[in-house]
């Protein structure tokens, strides 16, 4: 096993199979898994099978239009959201990169209008891959050669 990296709560992190890039992500472990703020969802039939549809505004505060994202669905599961609601959310599998860290993960599509932060990575998604510093933010350095 790798030694795991620190992190800070705050971090810049990248979807890069959607074309999403420096999403600023709260590294929350007291949630379980990862959530990403989206809006307009639509899922439809394709060749391949199920695919969601579904606008991000990766960067909160800036005017401009949102980016229309498409990927295969994973499942529809039903989830506690931080007031205790259970709320049922599609479930997308796409790469992911924090760091110099890139694995897939699974993240569920969620209104987070009323949230700092347009997306949230949980103890699950981030595994034993990060420590998170809770005092300290934007710790991660960006891959090399990569777009973050």
């Amino acid at each position: 096993m790798n030694e795991a990296k620190r992190a800070g709560w705050k971090e810049y992190v990248s979807l890069p199979e959607l074309g999403l890039h420096r999403i600023v992500a709260k590294l929350d472990t007291g949630a379980r898994s990862a959530a990403l703020h989206a809006s307009d969802i639509l899922v439809y039939d394709s060749p391949g099978g199920p695919r969601v549809a579904f606008t991000v505004f990766p960067h909160r505060g800036l005017s401009g239009s949102g980016t229309r994202c498409t990927a295969p669905l994973v499942d529809r599961r039903e989830v506690t959201n931080s007031g205790g609601a259970v709320q049922v959310r599609y479930i997308i599998s796409t790469l992911l990169v924090l760091g110099s860290e890139a694995w897939t993960a699974e993240i569920s599509l969620t209104d987070r209008t009323r949230m700092r932060y347009p997306m949230l990575l949980g103890r699950a998604t981030l595994g034993d891959r990060f420590l998170v510093d809770p005092g300290r933010s934007y710790l991660m350095k960006r891959r090399k050669g990569k777009t973050q």
